[in-house]
């Protein structure tokens, strides 16, 4: 499905603004685009870059030069960074201020894209208020994050804000049924991912397939700690990466939200997990506050530390 169909039937709020401000030139210099986890704001943002430096249709019409060249990473106006990876001061400073000098493109707009805005360092976000309160003609910024509340109000106050909702689960499990894509599977990703593409997609990432096994391993020996940290040690440590644990941490805290659902008789989403939430609820005490821990934890894998002792640790401290 194309983005722009996707857009229209599944985030019409969202579709009909950038319509609106495409077709009649309008575009703010500054968006923030908001949703939750997996909502694939940064595919959208390159999306509706592209959109502005097509000539042929309103939105992309993904077959043009232009449109072409924005897939390849080959248009030199466009800029974009992931504040989650690391943004060095000098790095934005020097990429953003050749806006000032001009560029080759003719009619050229300029565009920085910055994911996940919430993880920008204090002197990258000073540099970023000062280019939004003085923009460079013709130039534009697309912002994403998935945790609004961690994003300034310095930042918010200077952008128009976009919201995207979260799709239903029902809706994505009709989708694998048809396709007929495993459901344990894809209840769990529904969880993670707001894109039934990326639903697909992670299905048969080595780092999700590496989290389950992990999570396999967890249940298994959820009552003997020893023996969980000595096959993690064995087993999982040595092909640990940052997308992985990710995927590691997303998928406990889901299975621990959903067996605080289980605790207070409620229904869960997930299919096939009962007997691993039964599990969970009667071996992990103060689930409520072990959910907190895990996502104070997984925001550490983004602070370069060692990701194999930050995993020990936060698996020492959940018993």
């Amino acid at each position: 499905m194309k983005t722009s169909e996707f857009l229209k039937k599944y985030q019409p709020i969202p579709y009909q603004i950038f319509f609106n401000a495409l077709k009649n030139d309008t575009f703010s210099h500054a968006y923030l685009l908001s949703g939750p986890k997996g909502s694939s704001l940064g595919n959208i943002a390159k999306f509706i870059a592209k959109s502005l430096v097509c000539t042929t249709s309103i939105f992309a019409c993904e077959n043009c030069d232009l449109c072409s060249r924005v897939d390849n990473n080959n248009y030199p106006s466009l800029i974009i960074m992931d504040a989650k990876k690391g943004i060095k001061i000098q790095e934005l400073k020097d990429k953003i201020s050749n806006f000032y000098v001009g560029t080759t493109e003719k009619n050229s707009k300029n565009i920085y894209i910055i994911l996940n805005i919430e993880y920008l360092k204090t002197d990258c976000i000073n540099m970023i208020l000062k280019f939004l309160e003085e923009p460079p003609v013709n130039t534009y910024a697309l912002f994403t994050t998935e945790n609004e509340l961690g994003v300034l109000p310095t930042i918010l106050s200077r952008c128009e804000i976009i919201r995207f909702n979260s799709i239903k689960k029902e809706y994505f499990l009709d989708l694998a049924k048809a396709d007929s894509l495993p459901l344990k599977e894809v209840s769990l990703l529904s969880n993670i991912y707001n894109d039934y593409e990326e639903i697909k997609n992670a299905k048969n990432n080595p780092a999700f397939l590496l989290s389950e096994e992990f999570i396999e391993i967890f249940i298994t020996n959820i009552q003997n700690i020893d023996k969980l940290i000595f096959l993690v040690e064995k087993d999982i440590l040595n092909r640990l990466t940052n997308e992985s644990l990710y995927f590691i941490y997303d998928s406990l805290i889901i299975l621990f939200k959903e067996s605080l659902k289980i605790l207070y008789h409620d229904k869960t989403t997930l299919v096939d997990y009962d007997k691993t939430l039964v599990k969970i609820k009667e071996n992990i005490k103060n689930l409520d506050q072990k959910t907190k821990f895990l996502m104070e934890e997984e925001n550490l894998i983004s602070k370069n530390i060692n990701i194999q002792l930050l995993f020990l640790h936060t698996l020492r401290h959940l018993f």
